[in-house]
């Protein structure tokens, strides 16, 4: 039992910060999802300041389609927790998984970009997008989840929070190399979202986390052109690489224009 109101019913996964459980809101009947932290990692002042980050991102993301706060605390026994609204529908691996066609994929792609512009306007960085983290709603509506490792514009604590390592097929390079979450980052997720929903695999795989970093600092992404057999128009091949460019400044320098591009690319 999470705060005398959300009693746990299943284990869902275990994080670098959090035990993840479905539970049940006692006050309304509502499945939520209680993220709390690791009891190895209590009083430590770097993931307390994660949880609150975390926190008020979603506070600020009230009305974005979003996994949206419930509540949140400490528990008595000294574990900070989070409780958010659990959320149906398949993720956007879907998309990938069943082959879309190229115009509904990409027309379900432009809701991500669509969902991603509306949350950097309110002043939040993802800082982990990926296909598992944008959700499928009502079987057509995107809405995110998972603002672990999100950054906020007026996070002065950023550099005291514990440097977390996210999915390597889509981290940018330079959150590799230790630089923090931004705009730009969640570009290249993007990106790297877009080329496996375009070949059905990440710009670069490798044997482990080790190798797959390795790979996105030293080499080149190979391009989309490449790596299908059914012709693709040489603008959304552009704009593909671009996204993905090494160097934060030779991406597109904000999400409403790598969906402008998208929008003006021929399928």
């Amino acid at each position: 039992m999470v705060a005398g109101r959300f009693r746990c019913t299943a284990w869902l996964g275990t994080g670098g910060v959090a035990d993840v459980f479905e539970a049940v809101d006692l006050r309304g009947g509502a499945t939520v999802a209680v993220k709390c932290m690791r009891s190895r990692l209590r009083g430590d002042a770097r993931v307390d300041a994660h949880y609150q980050v975390e926190a008020g991102a979603l506070r600020r993301l009230a009305a974005a389609p979003v996994a949206h706060l419930v509540d949140e605390g400490v528990g008595r026994d000294g574990l900070r927790y989070l409780v958010l609204e659990r959320l149906w529908g398949p993720s956007f691996d879907a998309c990938v998984a069943a082959a879309c066609p190229t115009a509904c994929g990409l027309a379900t792609f432009a809701q991500l970009l669509d969902v991603v512009e509306r949350i950097h306007g309110l002043g939040v960085v993802h800082g982990d997008l990926k296909p598992g983290n944008a959700i499928l709603v009502g079987g057509d509506a995107v809405a995110l989840i998972d603002f672990g490792l999100a950054v906020v514009d007026d996070d002065a604590a950023a550099g005291a929070r514990p440097h977390v390592f996210g999915t390597p097929e889509y981290m940018a390079p330079e959150l590799i190399d230790g630089a923090s979450r931004s705009v730009a980052s969640d570009v290249y997720a993007l990106g790297a979202m877009l080329y496996e929903l375009l070949t059905g695999a990440p710009p670069f795989g490798g044997r482990d986390a080790r190798e797959i970093a390795r790979r996105v600092l030293d080499d080149d992404v190979v391009p989309v052109s490449r790596r299908v057999l059914t012709p693709i128009a040489p603008a959304l091949d552009a704009l593909v690489l671009k996204a993905l460019a090494r160097r934060p400044e030779d991406r597109f320098a904000s999400v409403a224009a790598l969906r402008d591009a998208l929008r003006a690319a021929p399928v």
